[in-house]
């Protein structure tokens, strides 16, 4: 069987899988690699690489407080309970800081540009 991925423009897989033939234009994964970690690692179009990781926050009473994030980031915030999305937070000048008015338990997702791996929590306050 050849492992393969499927990457996208950014060379971020968009699909991982097994085959008799790889499909064409995927990219071949070593064989006796768990096609599982390649989740986390982007094709620079010579090699595969490890995708950086944003920073992460710092947490005090009044929230989190994300620095040195790259341009485009965003954090989506969700109502834990609803699932509403409740805001969303683009970096300003590398920087993200989330407060919260009202106790409750909420998801937080923050993206970065491709290639960097999302970052998410659940916060409770």
């Amino acid at each position: 069987m050849q492992k393969f991925a499927i990457v996208g423009a950014d060379g971020v897989p968009v699909q991982l899988g097994a085959n008799a033939v790889a499909p064409e234009g995927a990219v071949a994964v070593p064989e006796f690699d768990d096609l599982a970690g390649y989740a986390a690692k982007w094709w620079d179009g010579a090699a595969w690489q490890a995708r950086p990781e944003l920073p992460c926050p710092e947490f005090d009473d009044a929230g989190l407080h994300w620095t040195g994030l790259p341009a485009g980031t965003l954090a989506v915030v969700e109502d834990g309970d609803t699932l509403q999305v409740l805001a969303e937070v683009p970096e300003e000048a590398g920087a993200i800081t989330l407060t919260f008015g009202d106790s409750g338990r909420y998801l937080i997702e923050v993206t970065g540009p491709a290639p960097y791996l999302p970052w998410a929590v659940e916060f409770t306050c």
